[in-house]
């Protein structure tokens, strides 16, 4: 969990099971951001959609974008250091194994990394990976890390655009 006061509020929100665990690099106003938003807006009703922010604290993300606030209850943040971060990936799975969500859905390669893992490891049944863009893939690293995170947490593959779905595959 990110910091105290998300924990409390988590544990105190999260009794049950969770239909869909979104997990998105940082909850900025953006792009993938809005979409995600707006899958905790309209999901139907009786649905439990959360979203988790790897990056950034609870309290943060709220003064960066007031429109989170209605959804608090629905947000958690692991306020991951930059660069690699074994810590967050046991924070996020605890996370997970605490909601027991039915799905992860991770947004790009970060997400995956960590969410696809955690995902995994914890046992969830499904996990979709949608890819918002394909412009880190022209890096010969990344495009291999994505390739080898795909192959271990073998994810349902979106891609939200036709030039993505055709370098991702």
């Amino acid at each position: 969990f990110g910091e105290d006061e998300d924990r409390a509020t988590d544990f105190l929100n999260n009794s049950g099971s969770v239909d869909v665990l979104q997990v998105v690099q940082h909850l900025n106003p953006g792009g993938l951001e809005i979409v995600a938003l707006d899958l905790i807006q309209h999901a139907n009703q009786g649905r439990e959609v959360h979203i988790v922010s790897l990056e950034g604290s609870k309290k943060e993300l709220i003064k960066q974008w007031p429109r989170l606030n209605r959804f608090s209850n629905r947000i958690h943040a692991l306020g991951k250091p930059p660069g690699v971060s074994l810590l967050t990936l046991f924070k996020l799975n605890r996370l997970i194994r605490h909601i027991h969500p039915l799905t992860v859905h991770t947004h790009h390669i970060g997400p995956l990394l960590y969410g696809g893992i955690a995902a995994r490891l914890a046992g969830v049944p499904t996990l979709v990976h949608t890819e918002h863009d394909s412009w880190y893939l022209n890096n010969a690293n990344l495009l291999q890390l994505e390739k080898i995170l795909l192959s271990i947490t073998k994810p349902i593959l979106v891609a939200d655009a036709k030039a993505v779905a055709n370098q991702i595959t």
